[in-house]
């Protein structure tokens, strides 16, 4: 029997279902993708003190499961769609032949080209990656 950390929340044809049909480079790459971002998952959130396998396990209509298969297939979407020579962490990227000129902006996600976005944490009831919540002291508040 699998453990959680050797099974994915969802699968390349639930990928393609959602996004496109993919070579067979891409499947390949697609199926890693898929166990890692269900994994980093997992860590958000047990640093959020959460069990996402149990969370879904515990949902009886599905809708928390569904919702996680979405957010961990987005990630692999976005991953996939970069360039692969594409730096880790560009969120846009172009070039021109001439004269010579390349262009990248940067996003705020310095952890891998895997990432998952604020909203698909809340979403899921994460609050953030670490699991840190940052405390904000208001001034002037009588």
């Amino acid at each position: 029997m699998a453990t959680p950390s050797e099974t994915s929340f969802a699968t390349v044809a639930d990928l393609e279902a959602a996004w496109k049909p993919l070579t067979a480079d891409e499947e390949a790459r697609a199926e890693v993708l898929l166990l890692q971002a269900s994994n980093y998952l997992r860590q958000i959130a047990i640093n959020n003190g959460r069990d996402i396998d149990d969370n879904i396990i515990a949902d009886p209509t599905g809708v928390y499961g569904a919702n996680v298969k979405m957010v961990v297939t987005s990630a692999v979407q976005r991953s996939i769609a970069s360039p692969v020579d594409m730096m880790p962490d560009a969120s846009q990227w172009s070039q021109s032949a001439s004269p010579y000129s390349e262009s990248m902006s940067f996003t705020g996600n310095v952890s891998s080209t895997l990432y998952f976005k604020d909203k698909e944490l809340k979403l899921l009831g994460l609050g953030s990656v670490s699991g840190n919540l940052g405390i904000s002291v208001l001034r002037g508040v009588r």
